[in-house]
């Protein structure tokens, strides 16, 4: 090619005719020269864009479509000079020159794919979503099949095939819009991953619900297990597009949290949460966001605004978002309404999805801009007392009235704010008179059985000894996280900072440190209590509805108690004592209450 261009370059030296413009004819030989020959040195830089990038098979897709689109109009602008000075210097007969450099480039183009392995898995999918019967009118795939064919064809370059072009005066639509219709795709999504891709996660999730059906069968009496059984059982879910990823984590990590709290020393459970970790990292393998979207996006909603409060309000909620993406949490569907709301100035947007059974309020820069932050922090941490420390049947009376109104709140609808507020104050002084004013013992007794903890396995021999009755060799790898977690909230509590002289303030650390320390002497004592001897079935579970109940108490005296009468066993003899012998380990006045309704002789 860079031959042909030369040849081309010598007959414009010689050609006796040369059309002028806005010049002289010598002028107008000189520009077209200097046209033709500033197009060799970008032969080089393309054939190193071929074999540096696009013909790699480990580039970044990323890359190789920028790549691709360089090419494509480099050549693209290459043939329309050529074109022009063709058809502008008639006389020239420059033609054959012309026809001769346009297959030069047709034959470097020809082995490339323009439409990347990642291109090509979406529009599979497309093409079999438009060609089921319910959308046997809808004109989309000949459209897009259209397109492919022009692209295919080189009739049109990689960025016309993707972003649209004119033609006879009217805009032709590209893949990059096509794509989005019907939601098949997120503008927020890079394309698709190979479906062979996705064979990982799929058999994670499969053998997931493999592991972990058995217990659900064994306790689906228990409502808060049965609803999973009919899914797993059926492994209803199924990863086809990246989306579908954020769909299957969602229950899964769902069914984790749910097994975990009351059957955590199963072997089952364990397994899953570990096998949720891989999950979680095959998905931050295939999740893939479309940065030059969000880019786009960002700058032109930046534009829309014009105040700084907008603007501010802006980058609270895209510096949140960031962190999801950067996690490889926020789903492509959740990017579209976030997005969606800011590009109509609506700032009441809960970036991240929230539990259902959540019902404090998602502070957001529309929430803190109507009530004020503080206000919404003490509501969110008043119903964070309630839901931890009362009872499930004073609660869900408390929950019925209260998440109608903070729903109300979140989606920014009408309430009487004056009695809200009311209503609140009222939780507020109860909670403050009945549970906030035990805090301070509540700290002190967590800090005694974390130190007693800490003292009992604070050498390896002794770490090694658990490890070995317990026959889990990686029960520090997940211990330890706890271990830390709990000493980082015990030691804040301890820090006699000036703003945790109010009880209302300690909650936020004395929770997390209470519900970790109570979860691991659970599942601890549990653990040495199934590897007696003779201990099975019934026993079994009547153990595990005890110390459930020390659990769901926050009883961490009677669950260490439990913890360190049976380290000190090597023999369960009788089962019968042994259960009334725990149960007579709680004071605590609800736990009693409990037991005792679930073992009247004890």
């Amino acid at each position: 090619m860079k031959d042909q261009l030369n040849l081309c370059v010598e007959k414009l030296k010689n050609v006796q005719t040369i059309e002028p413009k806005d010049n002289s004819p010598e002028e107008e030989r000189a520009r077209l020269i200097n046209v033709i020959q500033k197009q060799i040195p970008k032969l080089p830089l393309a054939l190193n864009e071929v074999y540096e990038k696009i013909s790699k098979q480990e580039t970044d897709p990323k890359i190789k479509i920028r790549s691709l689109q360089n090419i494509g109009e480099l050549f693209k602008k290459m043939k329309q000079e050529i074109a022009r000075i063709s058809e502008d210097q008639y006389e020239a007969k420059l033609e054959i020159y012309r026809q001769e450099i346009f297959k030069s480039i047709d034959i470097v183009l020809d082995p490339i794919d323009f439409l990347v392995p990642n291109v090509r898995h979406e529009i599979a999918h497309l093409e079999r979503f438009y060609s089921q019967a319910s959308n046997a009118d809808n004109p989309i795939l000949p459209e897009l099949l259209d397109l492919i064919e022009k692209a295919e064809g080189r009739d049109i370059t990689l960025s016309q095939f993707l972003n649209g072009y004119e033609e006879k005066g009217a805009r032709v639509r590209g893949y990059s819009e096509i794509r989005v219709l019907n939601r098949q795709f997120s503008p927020f999504q890079f394309y698709e991953n190979s479906p062979d891709a996705y064979w990982p996660v799929n058999s994670s999730y499969n053998q997931m619900c493999k592991t972990i059906e058995p217990l659900l069968q064994e306790r689906k009496a228990e409502p808060e297990l049965g609803k999973f059984l009919y899914r797993v059982k059926n492994k209803e879910l199924s990863v086809v597009k990246m989306n579908d990823i954020f769909k299957v984590n969602k229950f899964l990590s769902e069914l984790v949290k749910k097994t975990g709290k009351k059957y955590s020393y199963r072997k089952e459970v364990k397994k899953i949460k570990s096998m949720l970790q891989d999950f979680v990292a095959l998905q931050k393998s295939l999740i893939v966001y479309n940065d030059d979207e969000l880019e786009k996006k960002e700058k032109i909603i930046l534009y829309r605004l014009s105040t700084e409060a907008e603007k501010s309000r802006l980058n609270i909620i895209l510096d949140e978002a960031k962190k999801y993406i950067e996690a490889k949490e926020l789903s492509f569907a959740r990017l579209d309404m976030i997005f969606s709301k800011l590009f109509n100035k609506d700032f009441n947007i809960v970036v991240q999805e929230k539990s259902a059974e959540d019902i404090t309020i998602s502070i957001t820069p529309h929430h803190e801009n109507k009530y004020g932050r503080d206000i919404l922090e003490r509501i969110n941490i008043i119903v964070q007392e309630i839901d931890y420390w009362y009872p499930d049947e004073t609660k869900q009376l408390l929950f019925q009235n209260l998440s109608q109104i903070t729903k109300k709140i979140q989606a920014d609808e009408p309430i009487d704010k004056k009695e809200f507020l009311s209503l609140m104050k009222k939780y507020d002084q109860e909670i403050e008179t009945n549970i906030r004013n035990t805090y301070p013992d509540k700290i002190r007794e967590l800090n005694t059985v974390f130190l007693a903890f800490q003292k009992m396995f604070g050498g390896k021999m002794e770490r090694e000894r658990l490890e070995k009755r317990l026959e889990d060799k990686s029960l520090w790898a997940f211990i330890t996280p706890m271990v830390k977690s709990i000493s980082r909230n015990l030691s804040v509590l301890a820090s006699g900072n000036a703003s945790l002289k109010k009880n209302v303030n300690k909650f936020t650390f004395l929770q997390p440190a209470s519900e970790e320390l109570n979860q691991l002497i659970y599942d601890l004592a549990m653990q040495m209590f199934v590897l007696f001897d003779g201990v099975e079935g019934r026993s079994v579970t009547n153990m595990t509805n005890i110390l459930s109940t020390f659990n769901d108490c926050h009883d961490i005296s009677a669950l260490w108690a439990s913890f360190v009468y049976y380290s000190k066993k090597t023999a369960m003899p009788n089962l019968a004592v042994n259960e009334r012998v725990v149960i007579q380990m709680s004071q605590n006045p609800r736990c009693k209450t409990l037991l005792a309704e679930m073992f009247p002789e004890s």
